[in-house]
């Protein structure tokens, strides 16, 4: 239901990316894990940002809504489960947008690429960028709102995005930092799981607690 009630101007946000790679093109051109992490979190950002759009009802109009949906045949927990689902959509929809950037940069405005268009780890970690940023949403938004909710999302995006890019200061002695960096994707996609989770019942125990 969200993607005939986003706005439509939401669909074409991703095309920000085009003029973003533009000025990393020395970064995109060398490839490797940095253009990784660039062109992951770069969707995974988008993504959080359809998530948060898609549910920019003012308050009263929000609970008109979620008051319809509970006169129909649906549990709460099935429309937290959509929530959680629709994520997985405008994933989907701005890695398109990505390859397409990308296929621009390389064969149009001829950028260097030492990486494939088509690339799993960008697939991978974007999907799981995706999920991540935006599960912080919905705790947030069912519990104070979605004006509150965002600022607050952003906050925590800048803050966690700070600390990330201070990983390499960390120490390597440590089993836990070691395993991190030994291997990146199974503990990044493991911490996400685990996240889901806990924000999915977070958000279920605030929604079911709330009276529409």
């Amino acid at each position: 239901m969200e993607v005939y009630t986003q706005k439509k101007i939401a669909f074409f946000i991703p095309i920000i990316m085009l003029p973003f790679f533009f000025t990393l093109d020395d970064v995109i051109s060398k490839g490797g894990i940095l253009s990784t992490i660039i062109f992951s979190f770069t969707v995974g950002f988008i993504s959080y940002f359809q998530t948060s759009y898609s549910n920019s009802n003012t308050g009263e109009t929000e609970k008109l809504q979620y008051r319809l949906l509970l006169s129909l045949p649906v549990s709460r927990k099935m429309l937290i489960s959509s929530k959680y689902l629709m994520t997985c959509i405008w994933w989907l929809i701005t890695y398109i947008w990505l390859i397409a950037v990308l296929f621009l940069l390389k064969y149009v405005f001829s950028i260097q690429m030492n990486q494939p268009i088509l690339n799993w780890e960008v697939t991978f970690v974007s999907f799981c960028s995706a999920y991540f940023m935006s599960s912080l949403f919905y705790p947030l938004y069912y519990k104070f709102g979605y004006k509150i909710a965002n600022i607050i999302g952003i906050m925590l995006f800048v803050i966690g995005s700070n600390f990330a890019g201070k990983i390499g200061l960390l120490n390597k002695d440590n089993n836990f930092i070691s395993f991190i960096f030994d291997y990146p994707l199974v503990a990044f996609s493991t911490f996400t799981i685990a996240f889901v989770l806990i924000t999915f019942i977070t958000s279920l125990y605030i929604f079911t607690k709330t009276d529409y």
